[in-house]
């Protein structure tokens, strides 16, 4: 998607070409690894995207991303050594470790997907339970209740 926001205005029109095709969801796309990791953004590629894709940062902070000051919040070792520490950063990281793929597909959808709309729905039967015990149930008590009715009993 970036480069198709780069090459935008230099072209009359932008297609773009998929191996395979997209999930209906927030599923792993095929041919893609997925694995929790970390992703690095140093200041000039946030720079970069935000100038392509304005707001892209913002989304990423708000969805849980980490703006860390590299050289004087962070310890780097490189093939050549230990990054020097510096009274003021000399440049930003953005950290995306936390971004998980239903904030990311809900943003891309613009619909919660479907785990947290179950969670939703959870939330409001363990609150009508708790309601209905007037305040007295806690765990112990709202779990069978909830595996009762969804058992139809």
């Amino acid at each position: 998607m970036l480069a198709t926001a780069a090459v935008k205005e230099h072209a009359d029109s932008v297609e773009i070409l998929e191996a395979h095709e997209p999930p209906a969801g927030p599923e792993p796309r095929t041919g893609v690894p997925q694995a929790p990791h970390i992703h690095r953004l140093q200041a000039g590629g946030a720079e970069a995207i935000e100038a392509l894709l304005s707001g892209s940062i913002g989304l990423l902070t708000a969805a849980g991303a980490h703006r860390i000051p590299v050289t004087t919040d962070m310890v780097i070792y490189s093939p050549e050594g230990w990054y020097r520490r510096r009274q003021h950063a000399t440049h930003y990281v953005t950290t995306a470790s936390q971004v998980s793929r239903t904030a990311y597909y809900a943003r891309r959808t613009g619909s919660p997907g479907p785990r947290p709309l179950r969670d939703i729905e959870l939330t409001e039967q363990i609150t009508a339970v708790h309601a209905h015990s007037r305040g007295t149930y806690g765990v112990p008590r709202v779990h069978p209740v909830l595996r009762r009715e969804r058992a139809g009993g």
